[in-house]
């Protein structure tokens, strides 16, 4: 049981050192892969943030599964060796014996992270609910099964992480005219069919083991790819880019008119408005086979890299384990 423990601390450790790594290199090199990735399709940008959100945290886990896999490969805890045993390299040791504090931090460490990520993804959740409960007790069903709040402020959004609902405001649906209306419900719709609010609440939690700036940064850049992703799919729908976005400039300024500032903003004038405006502009970008081969390249580097890493890492960690005192 202590070898276990020891050798489990070694291994939490492991994986923490990992995930810090994993999180300074998205630091390093996020600005540069920021540039890349806004040349691609929104809904290409979506998944690859969403993915890169999770890196760090995802080193953890499995880092730690790899260096235990290093120890338990026998099927015991007994003399291991970092290579094959027919390498004249292998130097089969008994697990490090050392006090239990140390390793029992470590593994304690592991679990808190784990335990954080639950509990930011369980409060973002609970705020959903809540939210939820707000705006269906505010709001009434017409004929064609949208919700409508009783207000003139201008707002359309999409609440609810796992059964997304539309609402949409009467003084919305008054201002704008039927080609406007179905500039927002396709906008709206297309973010309750890609569940928009899930994705982002599970970025949200599992970003917390990158530097904050670089979390604030990808977050926001996740949320306007979103936005984006279903601008498009509401032009592909309408077939008039320029009318989504006036659509999306005039509810702007009825929100500025208001004095509805940016923070408070929700739905379909989410984002960078400009951004988007400029984007719609263009023309529509297709998922290239440049955008498949980089993403699978990225999906292939990081589990060799931590597969790669994982036995030397190991070993460093289990020789500072050998050498603390007591």
């Amino acid at each position: 049981m202590t070898d276990f423990l020891i050798e489990s601390g070694i291994a939490a450790l492991t994986g923490l050192i990992a995930a810090l790594c994993v999180s300074v290199a998205s630091a390093l090199f996020y600005p540069s892969l920021r540039k890349m990735v806004s040349r691609s399709a929104p809904a290409f940008q979506s998944i690859f943030l969403m993915v890169l959100a999770a890196v760090p945290i995802g080193a953890f886990p499995g880092m730690t599964a790899a260096s235990l896999w290093w120890t338990f490969r026998g099927g015991v805890i007994s003399d291991h060796c970092h290579v094959p045993a027919s390498s004249t390299a292998c130097f089969p040791h008994a697990p490090v014996e050392t006090h239990l504090l140390a390793p029992g931090v470590f593994v304690a460490l592991g679990v808190a992270l784990c335990a954080l990520v639950a509990l930011e993804f369980s409060g973002l959740a609970a705020r959903s609910r809540q939210r939820k409960r707000v705006l269906h007790a505010c709001s009434r069903e017409d004929m064609r099964g949208r919700r409508i709040l009783e207000t003139d402020r201008p707002v359309a959004l999409t609440a609810g992480l796992w059964r997304p609902e539309i609402y949409i405001s009467q003084g919305l649906k008054r201002r704008l005219g039927t080609d406007e209306l179905r500039v927002v419900m396709h906008h709206e719709n297309a973010h309750a069919a890609r569940y928009d609010s899930l994705s982002f609440a599970m970025a949200a939690a599992l970003s917390r083991a990158h530097f904050p700036s670089v979390r604030r940064q990808l977050l926001a850049d996740l949320h306007l790819s979103h936005e984006r992703a279903c601008d498009e799919a509401a032009a592909h729908r309408i077939g008039d880019r320029l009318c989504v976005a006036a659509t999306i400039l005039r509810i702007e300024r009825m929100n500025a008119a208001g004095g509805e500032t940016r923070h408070c903003q929700m739905g379909i004038t989410g984002g960078s408005v400009p951004a988007r405006v400029e984007a719609l502009m263009g023309a529509a970008k297709a998922r290239s086979p440049v955008d498949l081969a980089t993403s699978s390249l990225y999906a292939l580097a990081i589990p060799i890299a931590l597969a790669l890493a994982a036995e030397p890492l190991h070993s460093a960690v289990e020789f500072v384990f050998s050498n603390l005192p007591g």
